[in-house]
């Protein structure tokens, strides 16, 4: 961890008696006003940086958050637009099969009406043939006696 403080004793210990004995120091003075200095710096820089992370942890959450809340409004908008649709539907094929019921209760009706009218000309018809017939047979049985007489 580096080398301990000087402490004051040690210093005047290591003093010499003379100048020829200065020549080589034996510790380096600290530089502590430079640690000083410096220590408030890292630690604004530290701290600096802490708060800018905390901003863009919180900034990237609000995103987050609206993202989902897009997210979430674009699925219930797409879920009443489905459900819109499926009642639409459901509407059209009610009225579709009221139209269908309606069209085959008209087509019954005129098959019934059709065939009546088919059976009265079926007996106009048979009518007809027997009139004529009958006629026919009068008018044959009519020659017949004028011949004969």
């Amino acid at each position: 961890m580096g080398r301990q403080k000087a402490v004051a004793k040690d210093l005047l210990a290591n003093i010499p008696d003379s100048v020829d004995a200065q020549s080589a120091p034996t510790q380096p003075k600290p530089k502590t006003k430079r640690i000083k200095k410096a220590q408030p710096k890292a630690i604004q820089h530290a701290h600096s940086f802490s708060v800018q992370s905390f901003e863009n942890q919180n900034e990237l959450a609000d995103k987050k958050r609206e993202t989902l809340e897009d997210q979430a409004e674009a699925t219930i908008k797409a879920q009443n637009d489905a459900e819109e649709k499926a009642e639409s539907a459901e509407a059209i094929r009610k009225v579709l099969e009221a139209q269908k019921k309606e069209a085959e209760e008209k087509m019954s009706q005129a098959q019934k009406e059709l065939q009546d009218a088919l059976a009265t000309k079926e007996a106009e018809v048979k009518a007809a043939d027997e009139k004529g017939y009958n006629e026919g047979v009068a008018d044959v049985a009519a020659d017949y006696e004028k011949q004969v007489k």
